[in-house]
């Protein structure tokens, strides 16, 4: 009998809360380099990453390095701003393009850095060409369980169909199988520091 989503989500944690800081670096500098190895990502005009914190897979020497090679980069904010239907307000995801890294972030939702809404320009999710998803454990399959928020899930169905997502995530986050549920999107690409996992037909 295959786990429950919060079960596999604490067993992820779990794992991925033992690596030490130098095993992150590590890992994540490997990640790095095969992401980059993508002629998608190559490509790419406009890229939307995410801001790492604890023991995810570090973004900040990438969002360097992207910015460096001249593409264009968005991070997201947590906002208030879907009607959930009855009254109430559902948080969702807005992006915001940044110039230079670090600099007019503020400390957001959870304590994530997150871009000043005051100072930044907010993208049009139809700007993004690869937007490179977070999450707490992934199968070959390519499914993804986050955070139990359902941010990422709302906001993947308002970018183009050709945008292409791809998940980073750490050997030790990836099931041969996790429960995935009709409303759950699947990326299209998983990079970790061993292998890049994506269909046979997907063109990278």
């Amino acid at each position: 009998m295959m786990e429950s989503k919060p079960c596999i989500r604490r067993m992820a944690l779990d794992k991925r809360n033992l690596l030490s800081l130098e095993e992150v670096a590590g890992k994540s500098e490997a990640i790095q380099k095969r992401l980059f190895s993508l002629e998608r990502f190559e490509k790419a005009d406009t890229v939307m990453a995410y801001m790492s914190f604890g023991n995810e897979v570090s973004t900040e020497q990438l969002i360097v390095q992207c910015l460096r090679s001249g593409k264009k980069i968005v991070v997201p904010r947590v906002e208030k701003s879907m009607s959930d239907g009855s009254g109430g307000v559902v948080k969702s995801l807005g992006v915001y393009e940044i110039k230079e890294a670090g600099k007019h972030m503020v400390t957001g939702y959870m304590g994530i850095v997150e871009p000043d809404a005051s100072v930044l320009r907010k993208v049009d999710p139809l700007e993004i060409d690869f937007v490179i998803v977070p999450g707490v454990a992934f199968d070959i399959a390519r499914n993804r369980i986050g955070y139990g928020g359902g941010y990422y899930d709302r906001f993947l169905r308002t970018l183009r169909p050709d945008c292409l997502k791809a998940a980073v995530a750490f050997e030790l986050q990836v099931f041969d199988s996790i429960p995935a549920a009709e409303y759950d999107l699947p990326v299209d690409v998983i990079v970790t520091e061993d292998r890049i996992i994506s269909t046979a037909d997907l063109s990278l």
